[in-house]
Formats: structure tokens, sequence, C-alpha cells
């Protein structure tokens, strides 16, 4: 946006502002935002089963509900099960369907793990007779059924397990599992947050085999969390953590056989990771991945139930091969599938065949295949989410395999995402914008011309839009500001203080995450931070998010910018956004900060430091500030080992600049965070103090990477709140 432009802009802002004041009066408040009072309704927890059928959990009034649901006309054909008809369950918090919809697999009772798992007591519900028992006597993790419906496999005590339904004796795939050395069947820390899977095994379309992930631990350093609580002494908690340059688990494929009860370890290359295992397409057949350490080269392997691999495909870059971009493989018969790749510089849809050969691509352009929901073998299309508008929107569509158009199953404006029955005949799609809450919409499509008929609403949010009206309206704008380098225009939103005073300038906040891959200035409807930036304006604080170079949406190039240089660029395009935001008169001079989360925090502690000519404080909360402190995965696929890129880790630390800090910086942390070690903020900390250099900080005793529970979260956007007003209002 030019000068003219950023002016143009604040003055039509101003009047619509002004225009709109009639409508709401009231502001909002921190207690408000974090109460609950404008919870976002969502569709919810469902599951398949059948061509036109899912299962849906329900909580209404106080009772769960499992409920039946007919997708023709969205009729709900009966209730499974109840919290009311079985009292001795308070809440059901994740659940199973058995194919066939012979039992429901209910856990009650968890036990939280790290990001993604969770360990429950499992009860097996018999719907037909409507029994019910407990499936194992035990904690157990990641249950699931074999393909028959028969057969439970589970996980506990680092081990695998199977048992004959509904209450067959139990059998062990495996022994040798140890708390801190082997894990048979699941996944350990750095696979569960990087690589984003728990379950660490399948079995085969036929059910005879099931294949496994070993992990061995053995070499991987300890890292401690220290738990503080109320007695006398604290507990600690010990476990693998790999850092960067450091061993990693070492990972063998092992497939077990159900009939003989014997396994057998699989031989494939000597790639250090294995993200990905799933059922194949053969009766006993599985697909598994791997991955070398530095992340640029991938394998794809056929695995039959004798233990034989056949190296179906790979993919390689010079830099990394992302592979949240190619997890969702589709079949469109016993030899040819459809695959995702980056071949082009963008991400699309490929269509490969199992003997090798070059892949023919499906979909094309510089809008990229953002989510690849499947194919469809009566219609030969694929369905998939796709970027626009340089990523600010996504919107869901379809294309044949022999067309070179795709129609789009969504208004082009805004973030939608979509689910799709087996049979691809219903489609039930979520959209939402920066100024209307999600509504999730059942359609029913025509698999000829791949129409979309609209019919029920399945989650509405009108109610939450009307409560928001009553409060004094901020308006959110989308605009571009330029990169450093001025090749690109970045994506930003801006929320603008409702007053047009131009005699009391704003103070400006940006807001921002900037990780590879990950955006925050989208067409999408926000959530906590939505409304507490919304407050903000409202308290005359000008609000700015935007996306630096290496994020996602748009492309190979501009995300791998940032390759073995994390934080350079981010923070070059951070500058040059805000600059170009100080244009605009009625910004104060002098009153500009940062915070952010996690790798935001990173950029806002870094931002303070290296770009202190245009922050004038930072709030970084729960921040990396050393990659040599985070995991092995995650810190090599983008700045490679420490010995191999020195100097890109030194360039990258924050630490590389503590003695220059000169402006206001607040570090936040919980001493549990198993994900960002504390040791980062302590780390800076300590450089700080030793070059006498004043700072604050807030620690919160035995919280982990979200620092929540109770009122935790109110009291941190309370901190927060007051660090903001102090430095950029007052």
């Amino acid at each position: 946006m030019n000068k003219a432009g950023v002016y143009l802009w604040l003055a039509a802002a101003a009047a619509f502002l002004l225009s709109g004041n009639a409508y709401g009066q009231k502001k909002l408040t921190l207690e408000e935002i974090w109460s609950g009072k404008f919870r976002t309704k969502r569709f919810g927890d469902y599951k398949l089963t059948g061509d036109h059928h899912l299962v849906k959990g329900e909580f209404v009034h106080g009772t769960y509900f499992i409920n039946l649901y007919n997708l023709d006309g969205w009729k709900k054909e009966r209730t499974l099960f109840s919290t009311a008809a079985h009292p001795g369950f308070a809440y059901i918090w994740d659940f199973e369907v058995s194919p066939g919809l012979k039992y429901l697999l209910l856990a009650a009772d968890i036990r939280p793990g790290f990001r993604h798992s969770f360990a429950a007591r499992y009860y097996l519900y018999d719907i037909e007779r409507d029994t019910l028992m407990p499936a194992v006597p035990d904690y157990i993790q990641i249950p699931s059924f074999t393909p028959g419906g028969d057969t439970l496999v589970y996980f506990k005590k680092n081990n695998l397990y199977f048992k004959p339904l509904p209450d067959g004796p139990e059998t062990a795939v495996t022994t040798d599992g140890e708390k801190n050395r082997i894990i048979n069947g699941k996944t350990d820390w750095v696979y569960e947050e990087e690589f984003g899977f728990v379950k660490a095994y399948a079995v085969s379309p036929g059910g005879r085999y099931l294949a496994y992930l070993r992990f061995d631990e053995s070499r991987v350093p300890e890292y401690t969390l220290i738990f503080y609580g109320d007695e006398a002494y604290p507990q600690t908690f010990t476990y693998k953590y790999p850092k960067a340059g450091y061993p990693n688990s070492k990972v063998t494929l092992h497939v077990y056989d159900f009939k003989n009860k014997s396994a057998r370890e699989v031989e494939l290359d000597t790639f250090e990771y294995k993200p990905y295992i799933q059922p194949g397409r053969l009766p006993s057949e599985f697909l598994v991945m791997t991955l070398n350490r530095l992340q640029n080269r991938l394998h794809l392997y056929a695995v039959d139930g004798s233990g034989k691999a056949e190296l179906m495909a790979e993919q390689s870059d010079e830099k990394y091969v992302d592979l949240e971009r190619i997890k969702t493989i589709r079949w469109i018969d016993d030899n040819r599938f459809l695959w995702l790749s980056e071949r082009n510089g963008y991400n699309h849809i490929y269509l490969y065949h199992r003997r090798g050969g070059e892949p023919r691509q499906i979909t094309r352009g510089k809008d990229e295949v953002t989510s690849f929901y499947g194919y469809d073998p009566a219609s030969k299309k694929v369905f998939f989410q796709k970027s626009s508008l340089r990523g600010f929107n996504r919107t869901v569509a379809a294309q044949g395999l022999k067309s070179k158009k795709y129609t789009l199953l969504s208004p082009g404006e805004g973030w939608h995402s979509a689910g799709f029955s087996r049979d691809f005949r219903f489609m039930w799609l979520t959209s939402s914008s920066l100024e209307q809450p999600p509504v999730t919409v059942l359609y029913r499509l025509n698999r000829k011309r791949t129409f979309a008929y609209p019919g029920d609403t399945l989650a509405d949010n009108s109610g939450l839009k009307a409560l928001l009206d009553e409060y004094i309206p901020v308006e959110k704008k989308y605009i571009t500001l330029p990169s450093a380098d001025k090749r690109y225009r970045l994506n930003a939103v801006v929320y603008r203080p409702p007053q047009a005073d131009s005699l009391k300038p704003y103070g400006l906040l940006v807001y921002q995450y900037n990780g590879p891959g990950i955006q925050t200035a989208v067409n999408r409807w926000g959530g906590y931070n939505d409304l507490f930036h919304r407050m903000l304006a409202q308290e005359g604080i000008m609000v700015l998010t935007v996306d630096t170079r290496g994020t996602g949406g748009r492309g190979k190039e501009f995300r791998q910018i940032t390759y073995k240089h994390l934080g350079k660029y981010e923070t070059e395009d951070l500058r040059a956004a805000v600059a170009e935001m100080q244009k605009c008169k009625d910004l104060a001079p002098g009153r500009t900060g940062i915070w952010g989360w996690s790798y935001g925090g990173y950029m806002a502690a870094l931002a303070v430091h290296k770009a202190a000519d245009v922050f004038d404080m930072a709030v970084a909360v729960a921040p990396v500030t050393d990659w040599r402190f985070y995991d092995t995965a995650y810190t090599e696929r983008y700045m490679q080992r420490p010995e191999d890129n020195p100097d890109g880790y030194q360039e990258s630390s924050v630490l590389s600049y503590a003695e220059g800090l000169e402006k206001p910086l607040f570090l936040i942390h919980g001493t549990a965070d198993d994900n960002v070690h504390v040791q980062n903020t302590y780390a800076l900390a300590r450089k700080l103090q030793e070059s006498g250099i004043p700072f604050d900080m807030h620690i919160y005793p035995d919280k982990n990477h979200g620092i929540y529970g109770g009122q935790t979260r109110l009291h941190l956007y309370r901190l927060m709140h007051e660090y903001f007003l102090k430095h950029l209002k007052n």
C-alpha cells in the first residue's frame, strides 16, 4: 500500500466506524473474553460409518449424547449412547466406532500426555445388547478396532496388545517395552510433536497383519521437568528429548502375524525417520515412509505381511521436503495412487504408479492445495482445499483427473474447509471470515456437474455475531505491505481503533507467529486473541498482524527463503512493515510494540533486539531463544545440524544480541513446558542480568506450553494488557 493509499483507507475506516458507533457502546473486558461468553459453536466430533451416515458426539444441557445421523436430510436416526442413561459417566472424552456399528469404545477418566496423547480407561458398549463393560482393566492408549470389528488393538506400558471382543484373553504383541528406553507402537516425544501422530501401528486391510514402529530411545538424552506443587518436596518428570545435533531414537519397522503370533523386522533403507505408517491398498499391505536426518529425501514403501518392502515413490528437495503437505495418499486402483508434491514449486496433487515412472500433475497454478480430502471413483474427481489471494483465503474445490480446470464448491472469499461422506455425495462446509463467525452447512453434491446444493445448517454462530454487535465496533481490514526486498506484498490485517481523533495518536502493536509455513494474517474468524486485539483497539491501540516471508500458502520459494537463517528475513520484513505503517499520521512515534507466543515469542524477542529502531517494546511468551535448545526434527528441518550451520545458529540466536537490548522486554514462560523448555527464557534472562540490562519476567509454575488451567489465562492476559497500556498508550 502506498502512502496515499494508507491515508485513503484510514479516512474511509474512520468514517465507517464513527457511523457505526450507534450500534454498540460497550467495551470488551478480559473477564468477559475468558469467561466463555464468546465461545464459538463448532460442528464437533464425528466418525463416518457407511456411505451416508455419521456418528456424532454432542453435549446438551449437561448430558453427552452419541447419536447416529443420516446425511440424507440430516435426520437423527437414534441415540446410541447417553451419559443420562449411564450415570457413572460424567463426560465422554473420546469415542471410536467399530466397523458394522456393533460396538462403541468410550474413553473416560483420562490422563493427559503430551500435545496429542492421553491415556484413559476405555469402556466397550455393545449397541444392540445395550451392555457396557471395561474394555481393558488398565489405562490404555490409542486403541483401535481391526477391520473385521472383532478385535481390539491397544498400547499400554510401552507395549502393544490385542484381545478378541467382547471379553477374550489379552495377548502381548511385544514384551520389551520400558519407560525411557523402548516404545512399541506409539511415537516418542519428537514424533508426536513434530510429525503430528501418536499411533505408530496399523492393521492390514485384510486384518491378518499388524505393522508397528519400535522406538529405541536408549541414546536420546533426558530432560527433567520439575513440578513444584504444594508439598514440601517437588516432583520430577524425566523424558527423552533430542535437541538439535543430538541422537534421535533408533526406529525400526516390524510386522506381526495375528494367526501365527509371530513378528519379524522389516529391512528398509538407512534413513533416520519413519514418519508415516498406514494400511495399504492390498489385503496384506502397509504404506511406510522413511525420511533422512536432514529431511530432504523421502521414500514411500509398500510392505507386505511377509516383510517384503517395495519402493513405490520418492520425493526430494535441495532444502527440505515438507512432510505436512504429503501425508495424504488416495488410491485410484491397485496400482495407481494420488499424492501431494511440491515438485513444480507449489503444492499440488499428482497421479503416481506403484511401479514408478514420471507422475502426472492433476491440479495446477500458484494457488496451492492445502488439504487433500480424497478421490471419488464414481465421478473420477479429486476434492481438495486450496489457497487464494496470496494465501489469505481458503476455498474448497473438485477437479476431474483428466480436466485442467477445477470447480469451486465454496464461495471465493473467506476461509472454507470441508468434510465429505464416504461416497462424496454429501459435504459439510465450514465457512468464516474476518467479520463473520463460522457456520457449517450440509450440501448435497451433484456428481455430473459437481454442483453443491445447500441444505441444513449444522452449526451456527449468528447469536455470537449479534452479541458482538452490542460492543463498540472495530474494523478489521485486509491490507498488503512490502517485504524488505520489495519482491512480495505481505498479507496483513489491521485492527483500527474506533476513535478518529488524530490529535491523540495511537500506539501500534504487532502480533505475529511467522514460523515456517504458518499463517496468522488470514481471512478467518479469530479466537480469543482476536477478541483481545479488538479490546486493545477499543482502548486506542492499533493492532497489526502480518505474515512475513517464510509463512505458508504461497509456494515453496516464499516459504523456504528462511532455510538455514531462521529469524533473519522475518525480522527484516517486520521492520519494513512497521516502517510502512508508521507513515500513517495518527500513529504515535516511539510507541510500537510486538508480541507473540512460541515461534512468535522468539520473533518478538529477536525483533526488539535486532530491529529496535522500529520496535519500542516486546512481550515474548514461551519463546525459543537459541535453536540449540530445541528439538532435532523441527530445528534441523530448517537449520540443519549445529555442526553443519554454525553461523546460522549464531545469527538466529536471541542470545547473540542480548548485550545490546535497549527497549522494554517482558519474558513469560511456564516451568513445565515440555515443548519449548523454560531453559530458553532462563538463558536469555541470565545473559541480560550478566550485562546489567533491566527486563521484566513472569514465570508460571507447573504450567506447560499452553499456560492454561483455572484462572491462569486470564492472569496472563491481564499482565500483557497492563504492559501494553503502559508502553503503548500511557
